[in-house]
């Protein structure tokens, strides 16, 4: 028995959206389940869905955690990607290739794209491939990784000799009074009141 969840806030409209969403990859879940019942003999159990809609950097993702003398399994299908996409055939592929994680999982105690992943990603009829270019990703499914990845603050400080850029952790930490000095110059970085968005 499959369980499955919206696990953020939505409105009105994004509620519809991402229950329908939830109940196609239900459907497909338990697809996959006939399918390795057919070929396996085996179901996995304690598998739940998620649909996360802050997740946009990866398609899907499948976890499993230890309980006692079994395991609870949980796929979470990015509704930030899948949530406004006519086109199946990607959502498909990433449903089959977060489902064949958990059944390695389950069947060989194995996970990761390793050989028996593989295998079981072409008894599913897909070719088994990870996707680890997120723009790559993004870019197959139509949304805008640039528009939503996050966005990194720079610290502008300078020495005697030239001008640097520091993350938001180095700023805090020179503001707080550890100071640093240029390997060059010698001379101690002050902070030019300045700072991008990069």
């Amino acid at each position: 028995m499959l369980n499955g969840k919206l696990n953020t806030h939505f409105n009105e409209e994004q509620q519809t959206v991402m229950s329908n969403l939830l109940s196609y990859v239900e459907l497909k879940i338990e697809e996959c389940q006939r399918k390795s019942e057919t070929l396996f003999n085996t179901r996995v159990s304690n598998l739940s869905i998620e649909i996360n809609n802050r997740m946009f950097r990866c398609f899907g993702k499948a976890f499993y955690e230890a309980e006692d003398m079994h395991y609870n399994y949980r796929i979470q299908i990015s509704g930030k990607i899948f949530g406004n996409i006519s086109d199946t055939k990607k959502l498909d592929n990433t449903i089959i290739h977060e489902f064949c994680h958990v059944l390695a999982k389950h069947k060989y105690n194995t996970f990761g794209h390793d050989h028996y992943w593989k295998s079981l990603m072409r008894d599913f009829g897909e070719v088994p491939k990870a996707s680890t270019n997120h723009e790559e990703c993004a870019a197959s499914t139509n949304f805008d990784y640039k528009e939503h990845r996050n966005i990194v603050t720079r610290y502008i400080y300078k020495c005697d000799c030239r001008n640097f850029e520091l993350s938001s952790k180095m700023h805090t930490s020179i503001q707080k009074g550890n100071g640093r000095r240029c390997s060059s110059c010698k001379t101690r970085l002050v902070y030019t009141n300045q700072f991008k968005k990069v």
